[in-house]
């Protein structure tokens, strides 16, 4: 199979954050303009010259739709349907992950899985006070959000194919061991430029950028994170922004290094 790369890449798309209908029209639905000039480049790539039409929602996520039915009744040899979500009676749509994405190289695999994550995944390093270690404790995870099993289920296999030891969860696949997170952020990461848009301590950071953060805090291993060092947990983020503009002198204060 000609470009199978960009084809896993663009169905990639398409189940997480795309739809295909039967009036031979595909869209991709998200806020990021990156991602959407990768879904233009993989329709381009593999089906030629096409004309877009792009859309706002009120609440400014953009539509970006393309009309063939050549491509629909190309795209839908590999998977019946790209919806996920179950229907107003409960019943799952027969959305699958292809086959030939478990024969995709170690290298295709990466980049399928970095868009994936980019568009329906998330970068968490939280912060919480842990009343009987009398300390900040940090939650560090890698998630995949879908509602469809069998998504959830195929997703989990590809990382395990990959290395990782995915944990499946009732509408997420969760990474959360230290190997396989320092992993994730050497081999996999997010699309470049991607931001997260949910609300939180991270909203507007680069995806990409919280992730360096988190592996660099794996080196903090000696620092303890006390009230008397953090009074706040306002003090505790505070330290961890320093870990992307000074590495170094952010974890050589609290561990003592100097290399």
């Amino acid at each position: 199979m000609e470009n199978k790369r960009d084809l896993a890449v663009l169905i990639g798309l398409l189940l997480t954050d795309g739809c295909v209908t039967t009036k031979w029209k595909i869209s991709f639905i998200n806020k990021s303009e990156i991602l959407h000039g990768i879904f233009r480049e993989k329709i381009g790539s593999l089906f030629g010259k096409r004309e877009f039409t792009e859309v706002f929602n009120k609440n400014g996520v953009k539509r970006t739709e393309v009309n063939s039915k050549r491509i629909v009744e190309f795209l839908t040899q590999f998977t019946p349907t790209f919806r996920t979500r179950a229907f107003p009676n409960g019943e799952l749509p027969n959305a699958r992950i292809p086959e030939f994405f478990f024969q995709l190289s170690e290298k295709e695999l990466e980049d399928v899985l970095r868009v994936m994550f980019s568009t329906d995944g998330s970068v968490i390093l939280r912060i919480k006070w842990r009343k009987d270690k009398k300390k900040w404790e940090l939650v560090r995870e890698i998630r995949f959000f879908s509602k469809h099993p069998a998504i959830r289920r195929d997703f989990a296999s590809l990382l395990k194919k990959l290395g990782f030891s995915p944990s499946v969860k009732s509408d997420r696949v969760i990474l959360t061991k230290k190997k396989d997170l320092i992993k994730f952020a050497k081999e996999i990461r997010f699309v470049d430029g991607v931001k997260v848009t949910q609300t939180g301590m991270w909203s507007g950071m680069e995806k990409n950028r919280v992730l360096d953060i988190l592996e660099k805090t794996f080196e903090l291993r000696l620092c303890t994170f006390s009230r008397e060092i953090f009074p706040s947990k306002k003090d505790v983020m505070d330290f961890l922004l320093s870990l992307s503009a000074d590495p170094a002198g952010s974890v050589g204060r609290l561990t003592g290094r100097t290399d």
